[in-house]
């Protein structure tokens, strides 16, 4: 049975577009390095270690926060919660510094060298420019994206990259209520897109959230594999396997 050709492309933005890791790991660097300053007692290695630990479920939990919930947490408030809770695991609770927290500090040192570093991959640019040049009726008519994080940190990262206003429509999972792999998260983009799911090509480099989400909601999916790994075998196989964006241009776009 042939696929029908495509009519939509959604990207994810974290991995896909954006160059999450390199920018994390960058920040990450610099605020272990504050933190060695200002305590020399600081265990920077076993810090780095524990900083995705203490991280992942307040960072899963602020996916699904939108921007009225009941807690507040803006992406700062969020970094304060993971830096108390890392220097708390190393024994450093109420650390003060600089007439606040230590934790506050480093959360501060940590958002100024994310901001100062919001980076798209290489070929993201060049890659989505010549998608719009496609974008026409009949043809690939929607680029759109589905995004899982906090509202305000990733309009920020849209913003500081130049992808802001390019994508109809974005929705990012805090301010969705529910995010990736939720099928639903999908079924409401395509149906904003107006067309079939099997219509609408979803790209992405995580295999569950990503992938494996995407093929349960009927889209094709395009695996954007960047690391070189192999996809785990339990999960949906993808439509399409890339190494970077570029390939994108040259797929079956309905009317090219």
């Amino acid at each position: 049975m042939s696929r029908p050709a495509l009519r939509a492309i959604i990207f994810d933005l974290d991995g896909t577009l954006y160059d999450e890791r390199g920018g994390m790991q960058r920040a990450l660097d610099t605020t272990l390095g504050e933190a060695s300053r200002r305590l020399p007692e600081f265990d920077p290695e076993r810090a780095r270690a524990l900083y995705p630990e203490v991280g992942r479920e307040i960072w899963e939990r602020a996916n699904l926060l939108g921007p009225a919930n009941p807690q507040g947490a803006t992406t700062e408030d969020l970094r304060r919660q993971v830096w108390r809770g890392v220097l708390g695991a190393l024994g450093h609770d109420g650390i003060r510094y600089d007439g606040g927290s230590l934790a506050d500090h480093l959360a501060g040192t940590y958002t100024a060298a994310r901001r100062a570093g919001h980076r798209l991959f290489e070929d993201s640019a060049p890659a989505l420019a010549r998608l719009e040049q496609w974008a026409r009726p009949g043809g690939l008519e929607r680029i759109a994206m589905i995004t899982n994080g906090p509202s305000d940190l990733q309009r920020e990262k849209l913003s500081a990259c130049g992808l802001e206003g390019r994508f109809d429509p974005l929705i990012i999972s805090a301010e969705a209520g529910r995010a990736k792999p939720d099928p639903g998260i999908f079924l409401d983009a395509v149906s904003a897109c107006g067309f079939d799911p099997a219509e609408v090509l979803y790209v992405g480099d995580n295999p569950a959230l990503d992938i494996g989400g995407a093929k349960s909601a009927g889209l094709a999916a395009a695996w954007v594999r960047r690391l070189g790994e192999a996809f785990p075998g339990d999960l949906p196989a993808p439509d399409y396997t890339i190494e970077d964006l570029h390939p994108l241009a040259e797929l079956d776009w309905g009317g090219r």
